[in-house]
């Protein structure tokens, strides 16, 4: 059965993954964009979307149509010198208003693409930590079924050139004399994003069903390696002789040493796992390369 679902952060490298994926099953998807946005990585799916300005009022976009669920995947990582109202106004204040307007307009289901980041560890953590909490207390107190989502470290083709992953990986394929890092003990659950796209929609079904009226769930392999694990690996998938730097850059302060996803609840509605990150760092680079 189709459903239709309003996405924000549908030009995003998550966002139009899971809009891809959605129209692709012949959901009807309805997505808010800025008039600035790029839709170069929805490809031919931007055709296939209904668009709202995201400068128009909550209210108005959920509203004048019907929704089965609201999936809030846009978000600010406060990166390039980004001042600290606009991260509040995108992980905080504007999903206030989407949450507030979906409870009026009496939407099934709120669904928040959140992070495991502690909030002490940057304004886009606490931001978002802020707004799970908010719409947890929402739905507890019956105004809305919520479905939070918490990711962990995604990867995969057409991210964010300012990425960690996707900065190695383009030194990587230019085969760059060196490469700056940490001293790469952090450990990650690095998931491929097909793989968090095919988990976040069984959720979002599963959810849907359960009448339940918050759920928490973890989206990532459910293991986690270093990143200086990761960092070889990719550099073996790339065959490139790189240097890899550890320890040319300090932690950050209150570094997160140690994440990985709970995945026990898309276990336990039958997820089949994630690929190897063996499979995943292969399948980035094919991709990122343009090979066929």
């Amino acid at each position: 059965m189709t459903a239709r679902y309003l996405l924000t952060g549908a030009t995003g490298f998550f966002g139009s993954h899971v809009a891809r994926a959605l129209a692709a099953r012949g959901d009807a998807v309805h997505a808010t964009r800025r008039a600035s946005s790029s839709l170069a990585r929805l490809g031919n799916a931007a055709a296939a979307i209904h668009w709202h300005d995201a400068a128009e009022p909550a209210d108005c976009i959920i509203g004048a149509t019907t929704f089965d669920a609201v999936i809030h995947a846009a978000t600010d990582y406060g990166r390039a010198g980004a001042h600290a109202s606009t991260v509040e106004w995108v992980n905080f204040t504007w999903p206030m208003a989407l949450l507030h307007a979906a409870e009026a307009a009496r939407v099934p289901l709120f669904v928040n693409v959140d992070t495991s980041l502690p909030p002490a560890l940057s304004a886009y953590a606490g931001t978002k930590r802020s707004f799970a909490e908010h719409a947890r207390d929402r739905a507890e107190w019956g105004a809305i079924r919520v479905l939070n989502v918490g990711l962990e470290s995604v990867f995969g083709p057409g991210d964010d050139a300012a990425k960690f992953q996707m900065a190695l990986l383009h030194a990587l394929l230019r085969n760059d004399p060196s490469f700056a890092l940490t001293p790469g003990g952090q450990s990650r659950d690095y998931v491929f994003v097909d793989d968090a796209v095919d988990a976040l929609i069984r959720l979002v079904t599963h959810a849907a069903a359960s009448g339940a009226p918050y759920l928490h769930a973890g989206v990532g392999r459910g293991e986690s390696v270093t990143i200086r694990q990761f960092a070889e690996a990719l550099r073996a998938a790339t065959g490139a002789t790189t240097r890899l730097d550890f320890g040319a850059l300090p932690y950050r302060p209150g570094e997160l040493m140690e994440a990985r996803a709970d995945v026990s609840v898309l276990r336990a509605i039958g997820w089949p796992g994630a690929r190897s990150l063996d499979a995943g760092n292969a399948e980035m680079v094919r991709r990122e390369r343009g090979d066929a």
